[in-house]
């Protein structure tokens, strides 16, 4: 299996796009409070600091849980302005 990471991701840095899911969590009902809320506590547990560290990590902990599987741990990095997610 191959595992691709990017630098791309929204949880690369979270907080470069606050508003947009923050509008986008308010624009699907909920209050402006527990959205803030909900978006700081994943932003904190959640957030990639290295994503090619984070792949070789993330492969290893999949290749763990299903033995016999083989995880290729790849990494794409974008150039290009704008999210890939």
């Amino acid at each position: 299996m191959a595992l691709i990471a990017h630098n791309k991701c929204l949880m690369s840095d979270p907080y470069a796009s606050e508003q947009a899911v923050l509008k986008s969590l308010s624009s699907y009902g909920w209050s402006n409070g527990n959205a803030r809320v909900f978006f700081n506590e994943q932003a904190v547990a959640g957030v990639i600091r290295d994503p090619v560290d984070f792949v070789r990590r993330e492969s290893d902990r999949i290749a763990s849980l299903f033995k016999g599987l083989t995880v290729m741990p790849c990494f794409t990095a974008s150039t290009t302005v704008g999210s890939i997610c």
